[in-house]
């Protein structure tokens, strides 16, 4: 056990499904103080800003890290306002948000970012920047003994326009594929969901998403864009291959024999079929692929 461990202080906007990764993850080596916005709404910005400053200095707090991501009153001027040696921004979904981000980064000294090549573009702006990957927990998501492989292909969340043609193209090509989403009782929980990706031989992921309604640049421009998911990350701690639709992040941190990726459903199913096809292949691809995400591993 560690004793006598810095505090340090974590600004979420409302309580959500990822904060509990986020938690554990500072938990191995801070002692993890936070505050949900979204509790405070009785209060006006200068007396949030004032009870936020009232607890850096009475628990001798030297970082705080707040949410980036939408608007909200976590902007440059509320993070500004904060009296705290040390300010970080973690962004879950920059890829929508970036020229929001950028503005706010602006009054930080780092940024935590969940994809790696919005890592890379606020590198490039001169910001101080690293890739932080949020289902990483080595607790949860590893390799369990004596688990019967009894998936040949699974993926797990939901099953939208652009991933339902892929779902269907695979199950019409004679391939068994699994579909689960945070529905399924028994996927609800990191550790049902771990158990399930355990039971898989090859997990699919898919990057290709839509820009949201009310998000304020990017929509009228652009349809879609590929954004870098954490499955890949927990599919590998789990011991279990995957293959994945393109995404430019995807390169800057896996070798193209580490995560094998594709363009169509055609070469989404020629792939599968290749590897299911050879035990040799599946075994040594799903080792490689596991010791890389071993890299990604909390601890």
């Amino acid at each position: 056990m560690i004793h006598n461990l810095e505090t340090i202080l974590i600004i979420f906007k409302q309580p959500r499904w990822p904060l509990e990764f986020i938690i554990s993850k500072f938990s191995q080596n801070y002692k993890v103080e936070y505050i949900f916005i979204s509790n405070l709404v009785e209060k006006n910005n200068k007396e949030i800003i004032k009870l936020i400053n009232t607890t850096i200095k009475n628990k001798k707090i030297s970082i705080t890290l707040f949410e980036g991501d939408h608007v909200s009153i976590i902007n440059f001027d509320f993070i500004n306002s904060i009296k705290v040696k040390k300010k970080g921004l973690f962004l879950w979904d920059d890829f929508m948000y970036h020229e929001i981000n950028e503005i706010t980064a602006k009054a930080c000294d780092f940024i935590l970012s969940a994809c790696p090549y919005s890592s890379l573009k606020f590198k490039k702006k001169g910001h101080q920047s690293l890739f932080l990957p949020m289902e990483s927990d080595g607790n949860i998501f590893k390799k369990y003994e004596n688990i019967q492989k009894k998936n040949d292909v699974l993926f797990f969340g939901s099953a939208n326009r652009h991933r339902r043609p892929y779902i269907n193209y695979i199950r019409d090509n004679g391939i068994n594929i699994k579909h689960v989403s945070r529905e399924n009782p028994a996927t609800r929980s990191p550790h049902g969901l771990a158990r399930v990706i355990n039971e898989s031989k090859i997990v699919i992921n898919f990057s290709k998403a839509e820009f949201l309604k009310r998000v304020y640049f990017g929509s009228k421009k652009y349809k879609n864009y590929y954004q870098f998911k954490g499955r890949p990350v927990v599919s590998g701690l789990c011991g279990t291959a995957c293959i994945t639709e393109y995404s430019p992040a995807h390169n800057l941190i896996f070798k193209d024999d580490e995560l094998i990726s594709f363009k169509t459903k055609e070469e989404c199913v020629k792939i599968l079929k290749k590897i299911l096809n050879d035990s040799k292949t599946l075994e040594n691809y799903s080792k490689k692929f596991h010791q890389k995400c071993l890299e990604f591993d909390d601890k």
